[in-house]
């Protein structure tokens, strides 16, 4: 839009939004995928580590902005999710078409890259919103084509925007 070449070593890991800026039609992306940094990062952080308090939403494991809200319904309290999370390490979500794959932990913690090992929820969006039931043992061919999409991506379980 702006006509700037990329650098010659520079890469383009985004997508472009010029064609919504111009009025037209997007195609969805192939997928979304989202990261989050775990409660033992959290533990580290050097505000925790000196005792501050950063209000009511220094947690991100119970913020209205994490993918693990402490204001949610029925669903993820009965998972376990509400007030302490399962997460104790970096974990990822990733949302394909009608799926939603989630990973509380990734396998490997000295890689921090999804794999074949990671334990994966899976829900479909479309017949159940609310997240209530996990097809991950159903659909097993799903789960494995997300986590071979996500390798094959090259995406990361460490949050770089925390």
């Amino acid at each position: 839009m702006a006509g700037a070449p990329l650098p010659r070593n520079g890469t383009f890991d985004g997508r472009s939004i010029v064609p919504a800026l111009r009025g037209e039609p997007m195609a969805p992306p192939p997928y979304l995928f989202w990261t989050w940094r775990g409660e033992a990062a959290d533990e580290a952080s050097p505000a925790k580590l000196a005792g501050a308090r950063l209000g009511p939403f220094s947690d991100p494991a119970r913020t209205l902005l994490g993918p693990f809200s402490a204001v949610q319904s029925g669903a993820a309290a009965r998972r376990g999710l509400v007030g302490e999370s399962r997460r104790r390490g970096p974990g990822y979500a990733a949302r394909v078409g009608e799926w939603k794959a989630v990973v509380h932990e990734c396998s490997d913690q000295a890689v921090l890259r999804p794999s074949l090992d990671d334990v994966m929820e899976l829900y479909n969006l479309t017949a159940d919103p609310g997240e209530e039931t996990n097809l991950a043992a159903v659909e097993r061919s799903v789960v494995v084509d997300i986590k071979r999409l996500l390798i094959r991506e090259g995406v990361s379980c460490e949050c770089f925007q925390c």
